[in-house]
């Protein structure tokens, strides 16, 4: 005769890197991955890029061309993962950092950094900035893609005031000519542009 014991379902453990972890904590595990995956590939969809952090040396390159030439909020269009926007917060504690992401997983996860950091001049917005007004900005930050230069250049071109400053990681405004550009010698060889709005034609 056999005796076989129920043992719930709980009580269960597997090894994960070591530790000990119940079924139903794994599924927790999973299911966040799951979540995050998708919210990211949703992000992409919708945003046409995905996620991407700038390199040091090009954080580095923007932060000497992102001088600020009046008083006003620095604007990062597409912050991700907070790579440009705790810089600037940091680099210019006496500017307000606007920094818009629609993505909702870094989204949170910029949140979740500047929550961390203690930093407090960071605001965090999770709107597609294409349907605000940005023509309060002192200096545009950006890291988009190639298809939504177009669009923007029209955008900063109607918003934006004489002198503003647009800096932009990896991709030029089509139409306007950049008062510095730099090529930096890491793996992607990163192109950095500095635009400045003239008065006359906005580019």
């Amino acid at each position: 005769m056999f005796w076989v014991q129920k043992v719930p379902l709980s009580n269960l453990v597997f090894a994960v890197h070591g530790r000990m972890t119940s079924i139903p904590f794994q599924l927790f595990l999973w299911a966040s991955a799951l979540f995050a995956m998708v919210s990211i590939l949703v992000g992409v969809v919708r945003t046409g890029i995905s996620p991407m952090p700038s390199s040091p040396r090009a954080v580095q390159r923007v932060l000497q061309y992102v001088v600020p030439p009046r008083a006003g909020s620095i604007y990062e269009l597409g912050a991700a993962w907070g790579s440009l926007a705790v810089p600037l917060a940091r680099a210019f504690p006496d500017r307000r950092i606007i920094a818009y992401e629609l993505s909702t997983i870094p989204c949170l996860f910029l949140l979740l950094r500047v929550r961390v950091s203690g930093l407090k001049n960071i605001e965090v917005v999770r709107r597609d900035f294409f349907l605000d007004d940005l023509g309060k900005a002192a200096v545009i930050v950006c890291y988009l893609y190639p298809g939504s230069m177009d669009r923007l250049s029209t955008k900063l071109q109607s918003e934006l005031i004489p002198g503003t400053v647009v800096v932009s990681n990896s991709f030029a405004l089509p139409g306007w000519v950049p008062e510095q550009k730099s090529q930096l010698k890491d793996l992607y060889r990163t192109k950095i542009y500095r635009f400045i709005v003239e008065k006359e034609s906005g580019a």
